[in-house]
């Protein structure tokens, strides 16, 4: 074998050994710091993925407890006001929440209001309670059996996600209590966000990333899985997948891909130094080894420290420091790119943030002062101008409300109807300034009698006065009638065209059980039919 062969034989065994050994150092060194980049790149994608759902959840849940512990809230889930749903239920609300699902439930399971809807991309909504309401409902049940009524106040929730209508709904559902956190709870409010095609475009253009979320899949099923599944292969972009369990209703799996640029930066990197390795020779082996060290292998792993420490710390404002403009220095920029990226994308949404807390507020202000506004109206519609008596329309709404309390406790209810006798002659004889007079004083006398907060009187109409007695059995109603007919008549008003010479009543007393066989127009005829039998034995009387 001539010496130029063996020359050549030994250059090609060196250069066998030195690619090698460049091989192995590429596969068990910088390949394992490139793969483990990826990784923690690819965990804090999945984890803002993941982050943006927690916010959309503490969001809901945020609203769910503002209203839930309201005490108007805490006054509808009894009375099922129709002021309430007008000044807070409609549509509108809820687009501007970003909620398509409400529902208000009381103790024995009944919803006392529902709306769910559809966002349309033309801002159109459409109302989809009438057809879906059933199916809500029971779901809805369920959910409230997690919350814990043994807690505090603020920790009485469930939150989490359950599949609704073929589609994944971030929910929130608490108690119902007033706004100091007092008293029985009266049933429960559950807001929701329908996680639809539309809605996951947006949280995609909000985290710059595309993802994909399985069917909802029960607690067990998740919590099998690890925190982050890798799915790597050599040639695809690196899929990693998270599971999202927000509760114990259960959750899904988020899944994102992240392109593999550390590994073929790493790869161009090795294979250029391999090049180098078999042009210098077996000569420069050591210096070429050392050299690696010191331009590829030292800056990749303090990149990768400063990498892990900026993840770790979660401080998106620091920078890495970039001394080459080689392939490690652009992926050191690559990675500053990301962080002004993140670190702008965490600006505009605490500034988002910041302007709907402000929004929100000033919602807040509206509806205390629309409140206020509602509250002063009532007052006016339901006192009479003359005597400031109730009227007859808030009079019938309290027998109506009365009526429908003592129908469930099986007790009675009682009424006086009250007539200021030939209150016509005095008003001809005295004039209408007179009556005016006569009709407040009679008031007030009336007013006088009355000591229960349940107890009400109105002026029915004309000179007629009525009194609802709650609770009271007819002989004490009746003995309240001859108290206030001897009242009037102690006040010696003077009557000239009274059969007495002064000013007289007549009073009419009904009493009865409410049940489903009678109404209250019932009760109204009874006190009405004595009355009229007081009037025709000759008034100043009180009959039964």
């Amino acid at each position: 074998m001539s010496i130029s062969l063996k020359v050549t034989t030994a250059m090609v065994f060196m250069a066998m050994i030195l690619g090698s050994t460049v091989v192995g150092l590429q596969r068990y060194l910088v390949n394992t710091e490139f793969q483990f980049l990826e990784l923690e790149f690819a965990k804090l994608n999945i984890d803002r993925i993941t982050n943006r759902f927690s916010l959309e959840l503490n969001n809901i849940d945020s609203t769910v407890y503002d209203w839930s512990a309201w005490s108007d809230t805490y006054a509808f889930s009894q009375d099922r006001n129709d002021g309430y749903i007008q000044a807070n239920l409609y549509p509108e609300t809820f687009v501007n929440l970003g909620i398509n699902i409400a529902l208000f439930v009381n103790r024995e399971g009944e919803a006392l209001w529902a709306g769910i809807y559809e966002f349309q991309p033309d801002a159109e909504v459409v109302d989809r309670t009438e057809t879906l309401l059933d199916a809500l409902l029971p779901k809805a049940i369920e959910l409230a059996e997690y919350v814990d009524p043994n807690a505090a106040v603020g920790d009485q929730v469930h939150r989490g996600l359950f599949h609704f209508d073929g589609l994944p709904v971030l929910f929130s559902i608490r108690p119902i209590f007033n706004s100091f956190g007092e008293g029985e709870a009266r049933g429960y409010l559950l807001f929701g966000k329908t996680l639809s095609e539309n809605l996951l475009d947006q949280m995609q253009t909000d985290v710059a990333l595309q993802f994909e979320i399985s069917e909802v899949m029960s607690q067990a099923s998740l919590s099998a899985l690890p925190q982050y599944d890798l799915m790597a292969s050599d040639t695809a972009p690196l899929r990693i997948r998270q599971p999202f369990l927000p509760s114990k209703a259960g959750g899904f799996l988020i899944t994102t891909e992240v392109d593999k640029h550390f590994t073929w930066i790493g790869l161009a990197s090795t294979r250029a130094v391999i090049l180098m390795f078999i042009v210098i020779g077996s000569l420069v082996v050591v210096a070429t080894w050392w050299w690696l060290q010191y331009t590829t292998i030292l800056p990749i792993k303090r990149l990768k420290n400063s990498i892990a420490d900026t993840i770790s710390n979660k401080d998106y404002t620091r920078r890495l420091v970039v001394t080459s403009s080689d392939e490690v220095g652009a992926l050191a920029m690559t990675f500053n790119h990301l962080l002004e990226t993140v670190e702008r994308r965490t600006q505009v949404l605490n500034h988002t943030n910041e302007q709907l807390q402000r929004e929100q507020q000033r919602l807040k202000t509206m509806q205390a002062d629309l409140e206020q506004a509602n509250s002063e109206l009532k007052i006016l519609s339901e006192k009479d101008a003359l005597t400031g008596l109730y009227n007859r329309m808030a009079m019938e709404r309290k027998l109506a409300q009365e009526w429908n309390v003592l129908r469930r406790k099986n007790e009675p209810l009682a009424v006086l109807m009250i007539d200021i006798d030939r209150f016509k002659e005095y008003n001809d004889h005295y004039g209408h300034q007179a009556g005016d007079d006569c009709l407040r004083q009679v008031a007030i006398l009336l007013s006088s009698i009355v000591h229960r907060a349940s107890d009400m009187v109105a002026r029915y109409g004309g000179e007629e006065f009525m009194l609802i007695l709650p609770g009271i059995e007819l002989e004490e109603a009746h003995q309240m009638g001859l108290n206030l007919r001897r009242r009037v008549e102690e006040e010696n008003i003077e009557h000239a065209h009274s059969d007495h010479g002064h000013l007289t009543i007549s009073i009419g007393v009904a009493c009865l059980i409410p049940n489903e066989a009678l109404t209250v127009q019932d009760l109204i005829r009874n006190a009405d039919e004595a009355l009229y039998r007081a009037k025709k034995q000759g008034r100043n009387r009180v009959c039964v």
